[in-house]
């Protein structure tokens, strides 16, 4: 079966039916017909979103840094998170910040942002380690209120980190 990640790594559109948004990043989305057609959202259709250039991981020598208030901080690779942490999939929808920003440009220019339609959205069976597992794993402190995600994209941002995001312990352990 292929993952959301293997099938599309490149600048190309995985549908005839995507809506190229912009090439530098490459961003798409489906057409509402298209997206429409099926509960789950087909791989080849779901949409595209990038803030920079997609990073290009390294399988073998890739790690999942967990540090911050915690009594163990790890390093995980892929391989550990196979092996060492369950595996449970979650039927769930995925949906930009930026959906519908299009109605939004329409009343006042918003320079610089991408003009998501209606169609930044999509259904699927997503698989993979449960977080909670791996904050267990590292011992969450019990002062720590949040937990904090970089990514390894490169994103134009002031402090010069990665593309972030923050959510509560307590979701995080759901």
């Amino acid at each position: 079966m292929r993952t959301l990640v293997e099938t599309h790594m490149g600048n190309e559109a995985k549908h005839p039916g995507m809506i190229v948004l912009t090439n530098d990043p490459y961003n798409a989305e489906p057409t509402p017909e298209l997206l429409r057609q099926s509960f789950l959202t087909p791989v080849d259709l779901f949409y595209i979103r990038n803030h920079g250039p997609i990073p290009q991981i390294d399988a073998e020598s890739f790690r999942l840094i967990v540090d911050g208030l915690v009594q163990r901080p790890l390093s995980l690779s892929f391989d550990a998170l196979r092996r060492d942490f369950p595996h449970v999939t979650v039927t769930a929808t995925l949906e930009c910040a930026g959906n519908r920003r299009q109605e939004l440009i329409d009343v006042a220019e918003i320079p610089g942002e991408t003009p998501w339609n209606i169609q930044a959205i999509g259904n699927a069976t997503w698989g993979g380690v449960p977080l909670r597992e791996v904050l267990a794993a590292a011992g969450v402190s019990t002062e720590a209120q949040h937990i904090a995600f970089v990514g390894l994209d490169s994103v134009k941002k002031a402090d010069g980190g990665g593309f972030g995001g923050s959510i509560p312990l307590e979701k995080a352990m759901h």
